[in-house]
């Protein structure tokens, strides 16, 4: 208490100096970022992940109401990142356009956004990275930082020729430029430190023996390109920004040990502190009046955008230095820097009169300050490390420089372990996992086995990915044991084969994979003497895949909660010797969610798929994946290689059983409703406790048809709808629970059957896995 609450006594919380526009409480989320403010005063945009991704907004500095969502990011490749780590929009002199940098694509881009038609331009830029956008009072040029050549420098984008300039180019990282009000001026932070240009760097300058800890303030002159040095201090500053008369500078500084908005004048240097803040401010933005000044802040566990009114007008600060910054300028170690045990003080300074300290009798406890809890337990006899000493003729070459070896792939291992499934049709599984790779992990093997009696019994697969370049390759074997009853004798599958597989990502969102596999099916009947049955097919497959889906945990289930994917798949099986299959397969998969709010959402899907050829697939609608308590219509079908191993069961279809409908033709419409349904319920008897349990309330319909003729899609030969009832379609409608247990996702729905004249009987359908 002594130490903390001057801490907390002589400061200020955000509130009580300035205006809050955004609650990270209120809209559940963690990000409220990189404030610009209009010219004018009446706009601000700002980063907030609000829904899940992070989009700019728009809002009215007036009354603080959120105008317009400007930009959705992380969706899609022209705003894969909005870079919110290295934050900074700006707004045209006339406030109608907003200019930022995000990734797009391969390069970083420019984009200037006009805020009322939402209309953008893209200028992509050709570098390593672009960041921090500042727009000039005379709205001709955009200042913004490149990295480019492992180099940070500030560069200079023209609007009208496109051209691009740079104001800096060294080896030093300049960040956060700002203009002044006659555009002759650029301010910006860096870590050059005495190096103004590059006359005074020395021959042979390595930044790797250089000290780059702390960056100051300098101001480039546009007209001579001279840089000068404004400010030469122990401490950090950061975002300066010129005064509207050009007199002064506001800045962040940490000079007391936590970041506050500081005031200094140009021509004496003069400068005073104007905010005493507890949670420090990270970024500011000024109108061209200096009206309004908007900060962002960390505090209670999430970051806010608050408004200064007239900050020019603010009285200047005695700020008190914290502990933190006490101790260093003394030169002594914080005592919560490292082992939390205060410093000793010396014999000639006064004691503090404090009760004393009892001394604990016995045995003295354990110093935890660097222990790591966990079941490790060390030998008792503990050997000291051994010096090693390397001749430096092996490390370096004879101009000093460290030597270069080519890298060596030797595979270690990462995981070992075993895991436990279910499968509806086989029951519960269970495997063992070995998985290893190099240090890079360009390269991966894994061996998934489970041994039964002998290897023509067991299961086991051994798969190899190399990952090192742009395109993914993958290439193994399996072979798989299945044992099945029909009622009369004891089936054995015996599936083994080899695959192979290529990725191509186009974007973070969307790539293309091409898949072969060779698959090989034998039926054994074990009780009669009869022969094998075999099929062996060659199926290459291509498919598209966007994902921009945002996963995460809603009381306590994990699952999409916004954004879509989809999936456009051809399967081929071309008929090369007698014991192929011949098929061709098409099949689209669209799946969408929509994050109502942090705890509710509505997941929408569509899937439809046509199969044609001599053996044709057939697609089995109806039921639950891993159902655990499945109920067949007219049983379940084993007894056939085709009906087990190459066709398909599309789900969920709650409201149906299993083979409800079957065909070479289907489609399938899920929506549902999910929500948090029992946050914790504790039970007398039974003693039973029951948490974050979410809900799930749903309408699926679909159907599943044969084609007969050679067209790949035909509606000739269905019938949705007879007599006022349906017929080839299925729907059902009902809700649900969601809860983990034993590791397992478990899903309890209950689903009534809806022809469109009535409800039938409701069905249960117990099942594992996760939401789709």
């Amino acid at each position: 208490q002594k130490i903390y609450s001057p801490e907390v006594n002589n400061r200020l919380v955000p509130k009580e100096f300035s205006e809050q526009l955004t609650n990270h409480k209120k809209l559940n989320n963690f990000l409220n970022l990189s404030p610009a403010i209009t010219p004018q005063g009446d706009k601000i945009a700002y980063i907030s992940d609000r829904s899940g991704y992070q989009n700019i907004y728009l809002m009215s500095a007036i009354d603080g109401k959120e105008i317009k969502t400007l930009v959705k990011g992380q969706r899609s490749e022209s705003f894969e990142e909005l870079h919110f780590l290295r934050p900074g929009m700006s707004f045209s002199p006339d406030g109608k356009k907003l200019a930022f940098t995000a990734k797009s694509g391969k390069w970083d881009a420019i984009y200037i956004q006009d805020i009322e038609s939402e209309e953008f331009e893209k200028h992509v830029i050709p570098m390593n990275g672009a960041f921090t956008t500042s727009w000039s009072p005379k709205g001709d040029k955009i200042a913004f930082v490149g990295n480019n050549n492992e180099k940070s420098d500030i560069f200079l984008f023209d609007l009208k020729t496109r051209e691009i300039t740079p104001v800096t180019d060294d080896v030093f990282t300049d960040d956060q430029p700002s203009w002044s009000p006659d555009g002759r001026y650029i301010v910006f932070v860096s870590d050059r430190g005495h190096y103004t240009s590059d006359e005074q760097l020395p021959e042979y300058f390595r930044m790797s023996d250089y000290d780059y800890t702390f960056r100051d303030i300098y101001i480039a002159d546009l007209e001579t390109g001279e840089i000068n040095r404004f400010t030469n201090t122990p401490w950090e500053e950061s975002f300066p920004k010129f005064t509207p008369d050009g007199k002064n500078l506001l800045f962040i500084s940490d000079e007391s040990g936590i970041n506050n908005i500081y005031k200094q004048n140009l021509e004496n240097g003069e400068y005073n502190a104007i905010t005493n803040i507890i949670s420090g401010i990270l970024q500011i933005s000024l109108d061209k009046n200096a009206n309004k000044l908007i900060y962002s802040t960390f505090y209670q566990t999430g970051f806010d955008i608050y408004m200064i009114n007239k900050p020019l007008e603010l009285e200047p600060k005695e700020l008190q230095l914290t502990q933190y910054a006490r101790d260093l300028r003394n030169g002594k170690t914080p005592i919560y820097a490292l082992d939390w045990r205060q410093e000793k003080k010396d014999s000639g300074e006064e004691e503090d009169k404090e009760e004393p300290v009892k001394e604990i009798k016995g045995e003295q406890p354990a110093d935890y300050s660097r222990y790591v809890f966990g079941t490790y337990r060390p030998s008792q006899e503990q050997k000291p490390p051994k010096e090693v000493a390397i001749p430096e003729i092996k490390l370096k070459d004879e101009f000093g420089n460290y030597k270069s070896h080519k890298y060596k792939v030797n595979f270690s291992p990462d995981l070992i372990t075993s895991a436990a499934g279910y499968n509806t049709f086989f029951g519960f599984e269970g495997y063992a996992t070995f998985a290893f790779s190099d240090l890079l992990g360009n390269h991966q093997i894994f061996l998934n086995a489970s041994l039964w009696t002998d290897l023509r019994n067991s299961d086991f697969a051994l798969s190899y990915y190399y990952l090192k370049r742009r395109i993914n390759f993958g290439a193994g074997g399996f072979h798989l044991v299945y044992f099945l009853s029909d009622g009369f004798s004891l089936l054995r599958y015996r599936n083994f084969g080899a695959n192979f597989i290529a990725s191509y990502p186009l974007s973070r969102y969307n790539r293309i994979d091409l898949m072969g596999l060779w698959y090989n099916v034998h039926l054994e009947y074990l009780d009669f003497n009869r022969p094998t049955q075999k099929i062996s097919a060659f199926l290459p497959e291509v498919q598209y895949v966007h994902d921009n889906v945002l996963w995460g945990f809603r009381w306590g289930v994990f699952s999409p909660v916004s954004g879509s994917r989809y999936n456009i798949a051809l399967r081929f099986s071309p008929k090369l010797i007698e014991e192929n299959l011949d098929f061709r397969t098409v099949k689209v998969d669209y799946r969408k969610y929509f994050m109502l709010s942090q705890q509710y959402q509505f997941a929408f899907r569509s899937t439809f798929g046509a199969s044609f050829g001599e053996n044709a697939q057939q697609f089995f609608l109806g039921g639950m994946d891993n159902w655990i308590n499945p109920r067949y219509l007219y049983g379940k079908r084993i007894g056939n290689i085709e009906d087990v191993f190459f066709s398909e069961f599309i789900t969920p279809l709650r409201g149906g059983f299993y083979y409800e409908r079957t065909g070479n033709r289907f489609f399938l419409f899920n929506t549902e409703f999910r929500f948090p349904l029992i946050q914790y319920l504790q039970l007398g008897f039974p003693p039973l406790s029951l948490f974050n349990v979410s809900g799930v309330a749903f309408y699926d319909i679909g159907a599943a048809w044969s084609v007969t003729d050679s067209r790949w899609w035909s509606l000739e030969e269905f019938q949705g709808v007879n007599n006022g009832r349906f017929k080839d379609l299925v729907s059902g409608y009902g809700f649900g629970a969601r809860i983990y247990f034993l590791g397992f996702l478990v899903r309890w729905d209950i689903a009534w059957p809806y022809d469109l004249a009535r409800s039938g009987k409701p069905i249960h359908y117990w099942s594992l896995g996760l939401n789709f």
